[in-house]
């Protein structure tokens, strides 16, 4: 197993790539992550991410509810299994896990960005 600030890197590198639009590249890095510590919470949300952005909603869903599991109170995990369920025409679930987003992480910085860029 490697070292978590090894592991870390792995998925800042992967975001990076994520943000770079290179999902090959960020999928390589978060595999690599999960492998090297299966109960990395925040390395199976990122990697949500990716599916979510590659429009493989089941893989996402997936690795959000991992997320979920390992860390109950990972807000993050909570908000983009709402933004993917939002996404996919089930509001009621949506709202859920936005107020539990929110429930968790009172200041919920990500989730105020996430609405101001979706104003119009």
């Amino acid at each position: 197993m490697s070292t978590p600030s090894a592991i870390d890197s792995l998925v800042t590198e992967g975001l990076a790539h994520f943000h770079q639009q290179d999902f090959v590249a960020a999928l390589r890095s978060l595999d690599a992550a999960i492998t090297s510590d299966e109960n990395y919470a925040r390395a199976w949300c990122a990697r949500g991410m990716v599916w979510h952005r590659r429009s493989d909603f089941d893989k996402a869903i997936r690795d959000y509810e991992m997320a979920i599991k390992l860390d109950g109170g990972y807000a993050r995990a909570y908000f983009n299994r709402g933004l993917l369920r939002l996404e996919r025409g089930d509001p009621e679930s949506a709202l859920l896990d936005f107020d539990t987003a929110i429930e968790i992480d009172r200041e919920a910085r990500f989730f105020s960005n996430e609405v101001r860029r979706s104003q119009c």
